[in-house]
């Protein structure tokens, strides 16, 4: 079955829902509200997380909450939130699953809420979340337009700049239900270049996670992911900067805790193509075993091992096997510093042993490390550094091995005014042919709440690439103003 089929469809059902849910209550317009940071994982207050504009690229859905407890209390647990990662595997569970669920993945702690609900005129705080049966919905729809000046990419002569129009969507769905619960996820945004044709591209996801209570102490998860999204700054190295990459993934996971002790164990099947680049699609299927001690309400230490086997679909360049298999131990903790103050870190080493016997086993440490500071009750700073190993299209490499560190600012001004600023570098050394690429991404952006439900936002980004790799170096700058309109 093809990797692109299961997403269409889902975004085929969302295209036609979003415009009609997320307008149903405009009219009449309600009074202004305060701009929301956060209500729920899936809503940002600036564009470029709730839906990424042309440059960012960047896996979605955004990070999802971080809560105190690392795995369900005896109370039936909140659903799990699926996390980003560079192989669209969403993780084992909670807040933990950010530490090393499975190789190369990002750790990201969320902003934290600035303000919580819609504020009445009453001063109280106001639930309008729409509803269909037993699940809360939350929606919206959105279209930026601007300039950008290097849609695909490409060193600076080739380079052509392109006014844009990025239309997107999204819906979020949770279960009501007593025990158990239901996470829907559904994100789709189309980018329009009026100048550059072939730089048109569509990115989108769509996830669907399940939990079901065994009983008091054991939880089983399901989740399905199917998304196709152009290269991201700080997960992929490519040598087509615009290639498109297609992924679906299954995942089971059981969970199981004895008092303050907890083990769990999860299997992933998935699916990359990417699509600009026969040769370099692929299958993974891994495992991994995790256990771990909730020493109190802040600090939950963990140990892992993972492992996977990627088989590609054919030979690539000459005949060169890469079909390979992956052992790493991890070690991790979750750690609440203060009331303000999260962390979350990892540390393992990663072997990667290939088939091809001209091609030494890999050896690499992977660390990650993320930090979420909530200096004010409007303001928070979250800074992320993370080391791993990527697949490449990069002609004769079998991988690339990664650095990544970065810093978000967000802070809301009086009731209706977000501003946000980021800052990515990344490095990443070729496996297998000499060279490395260094990439430097940062965006400003502000958002002003018009109405309850209208908002509207600014973002200015500038990215930039070196690499000794031919024809890879580009810079661009993009800036988009816009209307989004949520219920």
């Amino acid at each position: 079955m093809s990797p692109r089929l299961p997403l269409f469809l889902m975004i085929a059902v969302a295209s036609a829902w979003a415009p009609a849910v997320a307008c149903a209550q405009i009219w009449p317009v309600a009074p202004p509200a305060p701009v929301r940071a956060a209500e729920t994982a899936s809503e940002a207050p600036i564009a470029s997380d709730s839906v990424p504009p042309p440059t960012m690229r960047r896996s979605l859905p955004p990070a999802d909450s971080v809560t105190s407890r690392s795995v369900p209390s005896k109370a039936a647990p909140a659903a799990p939130e699926p996390v980003s990662s560079s192989s669209g595997a969403p993780t084992a569970y909670g807040a933990m699953a950010l530490a090393g669920a499975r190789p190369g993945e990002t750790l990201r702690l969320p902003p934290g809420e600035l303000i919580t609900g819609s504020t009445g005129l009453n001063g109280t705080v106001q639930d309008d979340t729409l509803r269909v049966g037993a699940f809360k919905l939350r929606a919206s729809v959105a279209v930026d337009a601007g300039y950008d000046s290097n849609p695909n990419r490409v060193p600076g002569a080739l380079a052509k700049g392109s006014s844009v129009i990025a239309p997107a969507f999204q819906i979020n769905a949770d279960s009501g239900w007593a025990r158990n619960a239901m996470n829907v996820a559904l994100r789709g945004r189309f980018f329009s270049y009026q100048q550059v044709d072939n730089a048109n591209r569509f990115d989108g996801t769509a996830d669907a996670t399940y939990r079901y209570d065994i009983n008091d102490s054991t939880w089983l998860f399901l989740n399905a992911r199917a998304s196709s999204l152009q290269q991201t700054a700080d997960t992929t190295v490519l040598a087509a900067p615009n290639a498109t990459i297609n992924e679906v993934w299954g995942s089971a996971r059981i969970l199981k805790k004895f008092g303050q002790w907890f083990a769990s164990l999860g299997v992933w099947e998935g699916y990359t193509d990417v699509a600009q680049t026969p040769g370099r699609s692929y299958t993974t299927s891994m495992g991994a075993l995790r256990g771990g001690y909730e020493v109190n309400d802040r600090l939950t230490p963990f140990v892992e091992i993972q492992a996977d086997r990627r088989n590609f679909e054919s030979a690539y360049l000459d005949n060169i096997k890469r079909d390979s298999t992956g052992i790493q131990p991890n070690v991790g903790l979750s750690y609440k510093v203060s009331e303000t103050v999260n962390t979350e870190a990892t540390a393992g080493y990663l072997w990667r042993n290939y088939d091809n016997a001209l091609v030494k086993t890999t050896q690499w440490p992977v660390v990650g490390l993320a930090a979420n500071w909530q200096y004010w009750p409007n303001g928070t700073l979250t800074f992320r550094l993370r080391t791993g190993i990527s697949e490449t299209t990069i002609g004769g490499a079998f991988g690339a091995k990664e650095n990544l560190a970065g810093l978000s600012w967000r802070q809301l001004v009086g009731d209706r005014l977000a501003l946000l600023a980021s800052l990515d570098f990344s490095r990443s050394d070729y496996i297998g042919v000499p060279g490395n690429q260094k990439r430097a991404f940062g965006e400003i952006g502000v958002e002003y709440g018009l109405t309850r439900y209208v908002t509207a936002r600014l973002s200015a980004q500038r990215d930039v690439q070196v690499s000794t790799y031919r024809f890879t170096n580009y810079q661009a700058n993009t800036f988009l103003a816009g209307l989004k309109v949520t219920r």
